[in-house]
């Protein structure tokens, strides 16, 4: 039994403009807030089973299960823009979820041999999560007492979990039992 999962996106928030030359600003009176939220979940239960009876027997069991995320998070201004009584916040933000889970059992009911061979990979890779001011913006964030603020903030509590599990048996002969698991995080905050 085999299963592959892939989630590839780009989330995006943003207040921008195209070019130096071009007009455009935001002045917003109670604060400004551009943020950006990946909650992507993949999750992968595989199993297989075989099972052989007879003098001689033989029995294969064999599954695999690959679950990949590679969002991209971006939060961010680029344009002049002002809050006159509040904060400015710019935020990207990833909670993805990816779990994977194998099983393969292999049972001969004779002479013979069995194999079980599972696996099972989660990985979070090749994605980004920024968030940033460009080069064409200018923030301020104004307030009586006390004056607002400006919060540029990035953050990943991302969760990435593989097992694994392989298991044969015969009356009589050779059983082999084979299992991997690979969890692998890779994304750029």
């Amino acid at each position: 039994a085999w299963s592959t999962n892939t989630n590839a996106k780009t989330i995006e928030a943003y207040i921008t403009k195209d070019s130096a030359d071009s007009p455009g600003s935001v002045t917003e009176a109670s604060g400004i807030k551009v943020a950006a939220k990946d909650e992507d979940s993949i999750t992968a239960d595989v199993g297989a089973w075989a099972v052989s009876f007879g003098l001689v027997a033989a029995s294969v069991g064999i599954s695999s299960t690959t679950n990949t995320i590679d969002n991209n998070v971006r939060a961010f201004i680029n344009c002049p823009v002002a809050s006159a009584a509040g904060n400015i916040e710019v935020n990207a933000q990833s909670t993805a979820t990816v779990a994977a889970e194998s099983l393969a059992t292999a049972i001969s009911l004779g002479v013979g041999g069995g194999f079980a061979g599972s696996w099972a990979t989660s990985k979070m890779t090749g994605g980004e999560i920024l968030a940033y001011v460009g080069p064409l913006a200018t923030v301020a964030a104004f307030g009586a007492v006390p004056q607002g603020s400006i919060l540029v903030l990035a953050t990943s509590s991302q969760t990435v979990s593989a097992k694994s599990q392989g298991y044969s048996g015969v009356l009589i002969g050779l059983p082999i039992g084979a299992a991997v698991a690979e969890a692998i995080v890779g994304t750029p905050t």
